[in-house]
């Protein structure tokens, strides 16, 4: 796990904010050139607050989002899913308010790891919490806990629709967002169960997950979607390397791609998982072992070769 937190900081302003989110990733020109002009000038020392600057700035802001929302959906080569759509509201609204004259302190969203997590991290000890659409797991770090954790969710029929790690002084923290695939109520007992039984490696998960397969594989009855596909984004972030992958979906995905990763030895930060009918697009932040970018060439052709095999 990466040893830093995640998310949205105080000290960033609104649109950088932005880019960091991962947004700034449509194929479209003119939408690249609006970002790309809203990011440079967020990066300015004294970004224009002037009430004809102000105005000029909400107007470029509500314009833009009001043209590129109907037309997102049908992006070529994206999906768009409701975290996108939650992070263009979270945009205009964090814009709205700096060209108001407001505080970026005032904009300080949830800090990952919070404080009570990283109490868990500091006790050093095994922690399996679950209930809602959340579950949470504390534990020793090592290669493959991630995939391990997604493999036992999968057991169960848990889709992960988002995922936060971080981790401290030996011990990572996991934060799943699910939903279940199979039944409208979550037998959360049981998924604790199998959950600390895959980390602590008394579970035989790709055993299982063959067996899952088998019996809930369901046939082909739409058009055969896209081919897999693998892409490194270098400018969606600063502290971690973009990977997206995009993959017809099937029973423990996940579980295989994140443990593609875990051969490499990296760490995934951040996952945001889209499920678009039998459509998977996954974008992970993460770095090597040290906390770098992922950079070497011959490193990432193996690690695509690896990705590709793991959805396919």
């Amino acid at each position: 796990m990466s040893q830093g937190a995640t998310g949205p900081t105080s000290c960033q302003s609104p649109v950088d904010w932005w880019g960091e989110s991962r947004l700034l990733a449509f194929d479209q020109p003119m939408w690249l050139e609006e970002a790309g002009w809203l990011s440079r000038w967020s990066r300015s020392r004294s970004p224009p607050r002037s009430s004809l600057a102000c105005s000029c700035c909400r107007s470029l802001v509500g314009a833009w989002g009001a043209a590129i929302w109907p037309e997102i959906p049908r992006a070529p080569g994206r999906a768009w899913g409701r975290w996108k759509a939650d992070l263009v509201h979270e945009l205009t609204r964090r814009v709205d308010h700096y060209l108001a004259g407001g505080d970026l302190a005032a904009l300080v969203t949830q800090e990952f790891p919070d404080a009570a997590q990283r109490d868990l991290l500091a006790a050093g000890e095994t922690v399996v919490e679950a209930g809602g659409d959340v579950i949470t797991v504390v534990a020793p770090d090592r290669p493959g806990l991630f995939s391990r954790v997604a493999g036992s969710l999968a057991l169960h029929g848990l889709e992960v629709r988002a995922a936060d790690a971080a981790g401290q002084d030996g011990m990572a923290i996991e934060v799943f967002q699910v939903a279940s695939r199979l039944a409208p109520s979550v037998d959360w007992d049981r998924v604790r169960t199998n959950v600390r039984a895959g980390i602590e490696g008394r579970l035989a998960i790709e055993a299982r997950l063959a067996e899952r397969v088998r019996t809930y594989s369901r046939r082909a009855t739409a058009p055969s979607p896209p081919p897999p596909s693998v892409r490194f984004d270098d400018a969606a972030s600063r502290t971690a390397t973009v990977v997206e992958v995009q993959a017809p979906d099937h029973i423990g995905l996940l579980y295989r791609v994140l443990r593609a990763f875990a051969e490499f030895d990296l760490d995934v930060r951040v996952a945001k998982i889209q499920t678009l009918g039998d459509l998977v697009v996954d974008a992970f932040y993460v770095t090597t072992a040290d906390g770098a970018l992922v950079e070497d060439p011959e490193v990432r052709r193996e690690l695509e070769r690896a990705l590709l095999h793991a959805v396919t």
